[in-house]
């Protein structure tokens, strides 16, 4: 077992090694589109199936649904015919699993290029829908961070939804759609930690809020955002590198955060960690006595968001050409996604239990009374009841 003060310097070495190795993976992201069976077979294929004076090939309606032209129906075909061919060659040295275009092959299901990925796009889809209806229902309107974690599961429902777009079929406008929106999702994710950790949101009048401070950290990551869109826009060819190198910068962040937030209840920071607010101002977190059940949770939640970019680090050829660490690396977000959803209602009930005592021995049983009154207030079908019984 690892010493929990350097868990965050932990998140931090693992982000820079996924971060290497993407430029590895990049490096020789595409030898399959450059072997010479490859070349042979899609000029043979463009010649006498796609060239004017060739028979018109006939697409099927899904294909032309999701625009494939007749190259791209080619390419298609030799990438599974030399995949095949380069597999059961009697050669052990030429029995090579190569990524084409910068992907790995995949059996294509109603024309989506990756139906693994699509799916599991869209599992994490519905989480965040059903993670945006159970704020709506399980969290006080008087506490201000409502409003955040539902505007931060609309942004990742965005993020989704043009995941499984792109992984339907890949084009220059989908992929950019699809590496801004999650980009967008990362940004704001941090924005929503530091005001949240920092407690930035409005208090009510008793406690006054700090709304310059809130507003310049918002225009801070406006400007932060426009300017990197406007960045990749500008360049001729778009820079992958910086693009992975800024999302992963900023994912450190926000998993060191959570983590710092987890170790606050049971040690005392060093400084200049000990510069950032106590979790539930005005309590002392390390007074607080029982702990939150939920104290760990933003740790484990780290730990495994972490663990699941190791699909991203040790990428694989597909299994069955349908299932590869990509895919796999979405299917983990759908479990995360749901923890992360119940970690913060758990802390928005805290904050509001915080708000309504200081006593450091109770909050934590009033915080879970809550909890759970406004959880069976929500299975009833709504949290009207609830809402006016703590206003």
């Amino acid at each position: 077992m690892f010493n929990t003060r350097h868990r965050p310097r932990l998140v931090v070495i693992f982000l820079t090694i996924v971060t290497a190795s993407f430029f590895i993976a990049t490096a020789s992201a595409s030898s399959g589109d450059r072997h010479p069976l490859y070349q042979k077979c899609l000029q043979n294929c463009i010649t006498t199936q796609c060239a004017p004076s060739s028979p018109a090939k006939t697409l099927s309606p899904m294909l032309r649904l999701f625009r494939w032209t007749c190259r791209d129906d080619c390419s298609y075909q030799c990438t599974h015919q030399v995949t095949s061919a380069l597999l059961q060659h009697p050669d052990p040295h030429e029995r090579v699993h190569h990524q084409y275009h910068g992907k790995w092959p995949f059996w294509r299901v109603w024309g989506m290029q990756e139906p693994a990925s699509v799916l599991f796009s869209l599992g994490n889809f519905w989480v965040h829908w059903n993670g945006w209806r159970k704020v709506r229902r399980r969290v006080n309107d008087s506490i201000a961070v409502k409003w955040w974690m539902m505007a931060l599961a609309v942004v990742q429902m965005n993020t989704w939804f043009w995941s499984a777009v792109f992984h339907t079929r890949d084009t220059p406008f989908t992929e950019k759609m699809d590496y801004f929106s999650a980009t967008l999702t990362i940004t704001f994710t941090v924005h929503y930690t530091l005001l949240r950790l920092f407690n930035l949101f409005p208090y009510p009048p008793q406690r006054p809020s700090t709304p310059r401070a809130r507003y310049l950290l918002s225009l801070t990551f406006v400007v932060l955002y426009v300017a990197h869109i406007s960045y990749l826009l500008s360049t001729p060819r778009f820079d992958y590198g910086w693009n992975i190198l800024f999302n992963t910068s900023l994912g450190a962040i926000h998993l060191s955060l959570w983590s710092i937030f987890s170790l606050r209840f049971s040690v005392k920071l060093p400084f200049p960690l000990a510069l950032i607010p106590t979790p539930y101002p005005p309590l002392d977190p390390l007074q607080i006595s029982p702990k939150p059940r939920y104290s760990k949770m933003s740790a484990v939640l780290v730990l495994a968001t972490t663990a699941a970019m190791s699909f991203e680090l040790f990428d694989f050829p597909p299994f069955a050409r349908i299932l590869d660490a990509h895919s796999l690396w979405h299917a983990a977000t759908i479990g995360i996604a749901r923890g992360w959803y119940e970690f913060m209602i758990r802390d928005a009930s805290m904050l509001e239990a915080a708000r309504m005592t200081y006593d450091p021995t109770g909050v934590g049983r009033m915080a879970d009374k809550m909890a759970s009154e406004a959880k069976a207030s929500a299975t009833l079908g709504g949290s009207r009841q609830f809402v006016e019984h703590h206003r």
